[in-house]
């Protein structure tokens, strides 16, 4: 049987990148996706390609899926990309957000 399968969105720094590496060190092959992947770098540092290499380190499979998770067709185009990696999908961690500059009150 194969591991189980986590998708984490907001996987290319921060709270999501560390639930890649710990889902990966748990035994599940992990999809990494986020806007900021090699060559598309954010004004923040990390990527989905450095986090999908982190949890590689722990004998996972693990895969970088550039997507915006405003765009329909790129989620869409994601999801597809899990079963074609993977076959299936157990957990789903949307983490993506957007912080808007200024004050939010």
């Amino acid at each position: 049987m194969s591991n189980p399968v986590v998708v984490i969105t907001g996987a290319s720094r921060g709270i999501g990148k560390q639930l890649s590496i710990d889902f990966a060190a748990a035994g599940y092959d992990v999809a990494c996706l986020a806007r900021s992947a090699e060559g598309h770098e954010g004004k923040l540092p990390g990527t989905i390609d450095e986090t999908a290499e982190a949890a590689r380190k722990s004998g996972s499979r693990a895969i970088a899926i550039p997507v915006d998770v405003s765009n329909e067709e790129q989620v869409e185009a994601a999801a597809k990309r899990v079963y074609e990696e993977f076959g299936r999908c157990d957990v789903v961690i949307n983490n993506a957000a957007i912080a808007a500059p200024g004050n939010t009150l």
